[in-house]
């Protein structure tokens, strides 16, 4: 008796969620089936009645955008991709929704969808408040999505350079492309960037190049006295200060961004993770 009791009381409250449940889910599809139909209004609309309150809009609507529209994009990414415009137009400093944009809807499938994304998150760059997340969602982007070194690089380098990075993902940007088989494009890039940055009389921009460009021919350094070390002894050298008590270095050139350089079994050159 006592269990059938304890069994009916703990089947109530089963009862009551199943009900809420029931009633939430047929209020929330109710709710999407009027907003399918007519979506977010046009950005001149919503600026002349959101009494300058553009900010509290685009808050607003970004909500309501990842809260009824992402989970399963029933609008349809189109439909997606203007909303989250009109968002970034109401307040172009509000930086969450354009490293949304760029980390989820990418894909290599849909080269106009890449280039949707990309556009928003360069407008991101240029006007949301400093946000490290945007820049390196968008170096990714580019790295993932396309053949653009030359951004994916200088967003990587934006990233790096923004306030609250996370170490992880500071060491990350900041080497990228230091792989044998990335390195010699990735000094193409940052060519391309001092270069460009010397015309448009930059100077700061063309002297982080260069410091990159050096970078990466460390490494290259380093890799090729392995090479004669191996040369020398039969096998490449466990450390890079074998290199200096072999007499082929004077010395191991410091890294300019502060990592510690090692080398790899096959004599590969790296940083210490």
């Amino acid at each position: 008796m006592k269990i059938s009791v304890i069994k009916k009381v703990l089947l109530i409250p089963l009862l009551f969620a199943g009900v809420a449940t029931l009633q939430r889910t047929y209020d929330t599809v109710d709710i999407r089936a009027a907003q399918a139909k007519f979506g977010l209004p046009p950005i001149a609309l919503v600026k002349t009645f959101d009494l300058g309150l553009h900010a509290a809009a685009a808050s607003f609507f970004w909500v309501n955008d990842v809260i009824f529209e992402v989970p399963l994009l029933r609008v349809g990414l189109d439909r997606l991709m203007r909303d989250l415009a009109l968002v970034n137009d109401l307040d172009p400093r509000f930086s969450f929704p354009y490293y949304f944009t760029v980390l989820v809807i990418p894909d290599e499938r849909h080269p106009d969808r890449v280039a949707a994304t990309i556009e928003i998150g360069e407008h991101g760059v240029r006007e949301a408040d400093p946000d490290w997340r945007v820049p390196f969602f968008l170096a990714i982007a580019y790295h993932l999505y396309t053949d653009d070194r030359v951004s994916a690089a200088r967003n990587y380098d934006i990233a790096a350079r923004s306030p609250g990075i996370p170490f992880y993902a500071k060491r990350f940007s900041e080497n990228f492309g230091i792989a044998q088989n990335a390195r010699a494009e990735t000094i193409a890039a940052w060519r391309i960037i001092a270069a460009s940055a010397e015309e448009a009389g930059d100077q700061a921009t063309k002297e982080r190049a260069e410091v990159y460009i050096e970078r990466l021919t460390i490494f290259d350094l380093l890799e090729e006295a392995a090479r004669i070390y191996r040369h020398a002894f039969g096998k490449f050298p466990e450390y890079p200060h074998d290199l200096v008590a072999a007499g082929i270095l004077s010395k191991i050139p410091r890294d300019p961004l502060g990592f510690e350089f090692t080398l790899g079994g096959d004599g590969s050159a790296g940083i210490v993770k």
